[in-house]
């Protein structure tokens, strides 16, 4: 890691490597791993309690269905028939 890296914030790096849940989940992780150490102190925190029980689940669906929208705008963008695509079954589960 150099200097600059240090002085980065965690939406400065490039994320265009990002293709799939998995890998968008390790990349939240490290950015969460910034907020909740190095930066914490710079943000007003809410309490867990805070938020309903289906909000997790609703986030999740709702993450899936933006990556399910990126993955066709790729397809596009790179000429693969949208009829090619089909739905993950991790939306739908």
């Amino acid at each position: 890691m150099t200097e600059d890296d240090e002085d980065a914030t965690p939406q400065d790096q490039d994320n265009s490597h990002l293709r799939n849940e998995d890998e968008f989940r390790r990349r939240a992780a490290e950015i969460y791993s910034q907020y909740a150490g190095p930066l914490k102190s710079q943000f007003r925190w809410l309490r867990p309690d805070r938020f309903q029980t289906q909000l997790a689940e609703d986030l999740k669906i709702s993450a899936r269905i933006a990556l399910l929208c990126l993955r066709c705008c790729i397809s596009v963008a790179i000429g693969i028939p949208l009829t090619t695509l089909s739905l993950p079954h991790s939306l739908t589960s």
